[in-house]
């Protein structure tokens, strides 16, 4: 057997196996990419709306404030972002510590909805963003799905895995699309990008599955090893590191102060959005940016430390949100979070994670499209990977049969 030979019956099981994976992945992931619309027009009362043109929300600590009254003594408010944009913003909230028992309290929810120009409350969600009614929870599910496929810790193991092949599958795949020997090596590639509409129905098949898995490969290789990432860092993380410049969240968090999350900082969150948004304009003033409205703001109890987030003036292809760590009980500012230019393997994951999220900077509706048609041609590229695989060995199986009659 040759070494062409070899790879194309790797690409053939590993495909197989990976197939049923990668039609839910390509499926669920195409409607997250517009999960927050697709999440407002099936539950509608669930969000709330500007109260007239051009209102702005409350201030994000104003926000925290009241999240933090309707939670109560048993719970604190954790992180949140700005929910202006969708009429909802999500507040994430975490047991508070019982001064009886010097253990976390039990909390039935996860998660508070608050109407971002009010403060009113919207609903209430569990860990997994669930919460009453069937329609509210069909985005919910259908992340879930494609998160954990709903099986939790293995579910999560099964698309580490899958994830990993895919990603060698993407270098072996298109290895199989060069043609064979060097001589007029591109003129003779260029077949392989063609799709003929005109011919029989079994090479269409191999068509769109050959031509369309090159003219999607950067992307369905970005989203292979950014699955990877997500999903089984204790891969990704040491081949990152060995090829670039990378500092994991472990190095990142093992620099942080140690602090009782049973003490609350000295800074509530008023004067923390007041300490963040100075700390803000030194780093606009320094930088030469403009800052346009905070975007997040977060507080790590068992380290004593604030993270606030803000909007900026700075375009693509730089990451227009700054990030900053500051203390809770001094406001001094302990880390700005650079998200490219400072650590090559830290730029280059905080891109993959932009792409795979369509994140700052790639929140746009034409690169949500994108996502959109890309998880559709991974239902494509697994159907008719599927359909080649059943077509050649029914056509096998009638080579033997017809073989033995003859002899």
């Amino acid at each position: 057997m040759s070494i062409r030979a070899v790879w194309v019956t790797i690409h053939r099981w590993v495909g197989l196996a990976l197939s049923v994976v990668l039609i839910v992945e390509g499926l669920t992931g195409s409607l997250i990419a517009f999960r927050a619309p697709l999440s407002r027009w099936l539950a509608p009362t669930l969000y709330a709306e500007a109260p007239y043109p051009g209102a702005k929300p409350l201030p994000l600590a104003q926000l925290a404030v009241k999240a933090q009254q309707r939670i109560g003594p048993t719970a604190r408010v954790a992180y949140f972002f700005d929910g202006s944009s969708t009429g909802q913003t999500m507040v994430r909230i975490s047991p508070a510590i019982d001064p009886a028992t010097h253990r976390p309290f039990t909390l039935e929810d996860g998660w508070i909805a608050l109407d971002p120009w009010t403060g009113r409350e919207l609903a209430r969600y569990s860990e997994s963003r669930y919460t009453q009614g069937f329609w509210p929870n069909v985005m919910p599910f259908v992340y879930a799905v494609h998160t954990t496929l709903t099986l939790g810790t293995v579910g999560n193991w099964i698309l580490g895995i899958v994830a990993i092949l895919w990603t060698l599958d993407c270098f072996y795949a298109v290895y199989l699309t060069f043609p064979r020997g060097w001589r007029r090596f591109f003129q003779r590639w260029k077949d392989a990008w063609r799709i003929k509409t005109a011919a029989s129905v079994f090479r269409l098949q191999f068509d769109l599955h050959r031509a369309g898995g090159l003219w999607f490969w950067p992307l369905l290789l970005v989203f292979a090893w950014s699955s990877v990432e997500l999903t089984r860092y204790q891969v990704y993380e040491p081949i990152t590191a060995a090829v670039l410049d990378y500092r994991s969240m472990g190095e990142e968090l093992g620099d942080l102060p140690q602090h009782s999350p049973a003490v609350a900082p000295q800074l509530d969150w008023s004067a923390a959005q007041a300490s963040g948004d100075a700390i803000v304009a030194d780093q606009a003033k320094s930088e030469h940016f403009k800052t346009l409205k905070p975007t997040m703001m977060a507080y790590f109890a068992s380290n004593g430390i604030y993270s606030y987030s803000v909007a900026t003036d700075r375009r693509f292809p730089q990451f227009s949100s700054v990030d900053i760590w500051f203390d809770g009980d001094t406001g001094q500012l302990v880390k700005v979070l650079r998200f490219s230019g400072e650590h090559s393997g830290n730029t280059v994951t905080n891109w993959l994670r932009a792409l795979h999220f369509a994140s700052d900077p790639m929140d746009s509706l034409w690169y949500r499209w994108l996502i959109c048609l890309i998880g559709v041609y991974t239902v494509v590229l697994s159907v008719t990977g599927i359909y080649l695989w059943w077509k050649k060995r029914a056509a096998r199986h009638w080579s033997r049969e017809h073989g033995r009659h003859q002899r």
